[in-house]
């Protein structure tokens, strides 16, 4: 779907007997799903799973299975979802841990595809013109944040920083105080 016209930002507030219900009376409210879905629409369901067990986990399952299937109702053309759990823990792992494959079977609703830690991102024209301006490459986004840093810190300083003389040196030392 395009993006909504309004630069006023539209919120309700809803209670319900549960976490879907709440969800789903609140969409109902912003005007239905099919105000922000379109038949044929690819869907991104960020969802929060930071550790498996772990907290902070506030990613209610009945709930993402309701609006799986709202967003299938109003003729979604893919559902994905996604996380962006603790660094070095990946999206399968935790899918892994709490069995969502055989939940999503279970409530016949087809495993969406999980989107491993930075493999997707929505860049808005905004964000890309500030991107050029900077002479920063999207693909650079999807590389570990110390690695991102180090590279730009490298193509803005223009200094070239080899610290490999110092670790050899280091590594010598430590060497020779085993022998």
């Amino acid at each position: 779907m395009d993006q909504l016209d309004s630069d006023i930002a539209e919120v309700v507030i809803t209670k319900g007997n549960s976490p879907e219900e709440s969800v789903l009376d609140g969409i109902e409210k912003l005007g239905g799903i099919s105000k922000f879905i379109d038949d044929g629409d690819q869907v991104f369901i960020k969802i929060n799973l930071r550790l498996p067990f772990g907290f902070p986990t506030n990613t209610n399952l009945d709930t993402l299975k309701a609006i799986i299937q709202s967003c299938n109702s109003a003729g979604a053309k893919k559902v994905y979802v996604g996380s962006f759990p603790i660094e070095d823990i990946t999206v399968k792992a935790i899918s892994d841990s709490l069995q969502l494959k055989d939940y999503f079977k279970e409530i016949k609703i087809p495993f969406p595809i999980l989107l491993l830690r930075n493999s997707a991102l929505l860049v808005s024209e905004k964000k890309l013109a500030k991107l050029e301006k900077l002479n920063i490459e999207i693909e650079s986004l999807f590389l570990k944040t110390s690695d991102l840093s180090d590279r730009l810190t490298h193509q803005l300083s223009g200094i070239k920083i080899d610290f490999s003389s110092q670790r050899d040196h280091l590594h010598r030392q430590f060497m020779d105080m085993y022998e």
